[in-house]
Parts: C-alpha cells; sequence; structure tokens
C-alpha cells in the first residue's frame, strides 16, 4: 500500500491548493519590499515555509527526500554562503565588508535577500519535518 501522511481533515488539501498561491504572492510582496527598506527576507522566507508546510499537511509530499539531501542541505546555507561571498567579494573590491559599489547595490541587495529568503523558508520546513527531508512516511492505519 502507498505510504503517505495522515490527514487531519478531508477538506485540508482544496485549501492548501486554494491558499498556497496567496502564500508565494504574499511572500513575493515582503521580499520585494524588504529590497528597498529595512526587515524583508524573514518575513519572506516565514511565509514560504508556512506555504510549504501547509502544502505537506494537505498531503503534498516534500520534494527533496532520501538520497536528495545533498542540494537540500546546500539550499539551507544558500543564505549564509551568499552573504560571506559577497562580503569578502567587497572587501576585496572595497576594503571594507558589504561597501557596495552604487551600481551593485540594488542587486546585490536583492540577491542577498533571496537567498536568505529562501535559506529561511527551507529552515522553516526542515524543522517542522523535524530537521531533515524525511526517509518514509508512516503508513495510514
Amino acid at each position: 500500500s502507498p505510504i503517505v501522511p495522515k490527514m487531519p481533515s478531508p477538506a485540508l488539501p482544496a485549501l492548501g491548493r486554494a491558499l498556497f498561491p496567496v502564500f508565494v504572492l504574499a511572500a513575493t510582496y515582503l521580499l520585494w519590499r524588504g529590497s528597498h527598506a529595512p526587515g524583508g527576507a524573514f518575513q519572506a522566507g516565514a511565509v514560504m515555509g508556512a506555504g510549504g508546510i501547509l502544502m505537506v499537511l494537505a498531503g503534498a509530499r516534500p520534494w527533496l527526500t532520501g538520497e536528495e539531501q545533498g542540494p537540500w542541505r546546500w539550499l539551507l546555507s544558500l543564505g549564509l554562503v551568499a552573504m560571506l561571498a559577497v562580503a569578502v567579494a567587497m572587501a576585496a573590491l572595497a576594503g571594507t565588508f558589504f561597501a557596495y559599489p552604487p551600481a551593485l547595490a540594488a542587486p546585490l541587495i536583492l540577491a542577498l535577500e533571496i537567498s536568505a529568503a529562501l535559506s529561511i523558508a527551507l529552515l522553516m520546513f526542515a524543522v517542522y519535518l523535524c530537521g531533515r527531508p524525511p526517509d518514509h512516511w508512516e503508513a495510514e492505519d
């Protein structure tokens, strides 16, 4: 028999399909707004992570399971790696960490916001999945 998570409510799949686009739209807005004002990456990541958790609760299977843990771990560290790469590159070019050249400031900040938001979303998703993608789901009784 197929192995699937237990469904807490029969209405949850329909609710998940209806609300997931709203989660994506809200996260995109928060991320865009955060690239022009303080904050944004954490809020967008939290909304994206909550959307992913809702989809798992609605019956969707996590796309990263078993042997595919390599990309999962790299994506989790994407925010930190991007921050360090930009900091070291700017230190080498300008002599100061995060001293963005005016022409590159907007794209660099947006790239950092996107990478941080994805890392935060996947971290929330991983915490929900007990820290790692599951190798299997409980079989329904």
